[in-house]
């Protein structure tokens, strides 16, 4: 059996200082059912650095959680990622936890473009 995790978030875009909220549960990678293996699992945000700027440790009960992550009012605007694993998913390498790509935006901090960010915004487009 191989455990996964799928966290489900409320939106995408998030404001500096705002609350992610979020349900999880824990499924069989094989069969893609519930099941109630693990009891705790970790959530993280983490930067393009994979630098952790806010962390939580959630509970589940009978293989769900609904918990929240609070983002710091001072990040700077950019692309973040969110992780959820538990302990048992850590045998097996980061490629198994659940990883989800977000956009926070600070409008009280000046945003200063970095290289990634511009050619993120061209990646999708056909050149003839």
């Amino acid at each position: 059996m191989q455990e996964r995790i799928l966290l489900i978030i409320d939106q995408d875009f998030y404001l500096a200082g705002e609350t992610i909220n979020f349900f999880a549960v824990t499924l069989d990678a094989g069969l893609q059912i519930p099941i109630a293996f693990s009891s705790i699992m970790y959530v993280e945000l983490y930067d393009q650095d994979n630098k952790v700027i806010a962390s939580k440790k959630v509970l589940f009960k009978d293989g769900e959680a609904i918990n929240s992550i609070d983002l710091p009012r001072d990040i700077t605007t950019g692309h973040y990622y969110i992780r959820a694993y538990t302990n048992y998913m850590k045998n097996f390498g980061p490629s198994v936890f659940f990883t989800k790509r977000l956009k926070i935006v600070n409008p009280f901090v000046p945003y200063i473009a970095t290289l990634a960010d511009t050619l993120s915004r061209y990646e999708h487009q056909t050149v003839l």
